[in-house]
């Protein structure tokens, strides 16, 4: 019987995380939108009773 693996499926954290990466050499307003969402979401995860 063959092994699947299961593709997991980015959120819009990872999908985030991917654009800061591609937009790392410069900032610009999109970019520092994309940034100010990634720091909600890992404030929310190390504080989750602020969430």
């Amino acid at each position: 019987m063959p092994k699947f693996t299961l593709i997991k499926t980015p959120t819009e954290y990872d999908l985030a995380l991917a654009e800061r990466e591609a937009e790392a050499d410069h900032l610009d307003p999109v970019t520092a939108l994309i940034e100010a969402r990634i720091q909600v979401v890992e404030f929310r995860q190390t504080q989750p009773q602020a969430a």
